[in-house]
């Protein structure tokens, strides 16, 4: 009797162990995979502000000189499994991440901003911004 119940008691012990290294593992996964997605934002939000200033400092500059100015702004094309693109919607610019589905608006103040192409691929290693006569192209 004591053997069976030693057994039984092992396998009970062993089969919650297996459980809590399932139940660990699922949880970091999910978790892992939420942290990534957050990351995945916050880069597109902090790549869209700097795109605005560069963007606002092009316009500045080149409407204070009645100039025109091309300036090429370096970036990586890629950050994680992200590839970023840069779309037109309505006279907003938008980046996203196709791969991971985010989506967020570029706030450019009121500023008349054209892009070369309705939807613009950002797998080079940078972009062209110039100013002309009142506007900022993008290309």
């Amino acid at each position: 009797m004591k053997s069976q119940v030693f057994t039984l008691e092992t396998v009970l012990f062993f089969s919650l162990g297996v459980g809590m290294i399932i139940f660990l593992y699922l949880s970091y996964s999910s978790t892992s995979e939420y942290i990534k997605t957050e990351g995945y934002k916050l880069n597109l939000e902090k790549f869209g502000e700097y795109l605005s200033f560069v963007i606002n400092k092009v316009y500045e500059v080149g409407n204070s000189t009645n100039s025109t100015i091309t300036l090429f702004l370096y970036f990586p094309p890629k950050i994680g499994e992200c590839s970023y693109q840069i779309e037109e919607r309505g006279g907003q610019i938008i980046l996203s991440c196709p791969q991971k589905n985010i989506k967020r608006p570029v706030s450019l103040y009121g500023l008349d901003v054209k892009i070369k192409s309705k939807v613009m691929h950002l797998s080079r290693r940078g972009i062209t911004i110039t100013y002309s006569h009142g506007r900022v192209y993008l290309g």
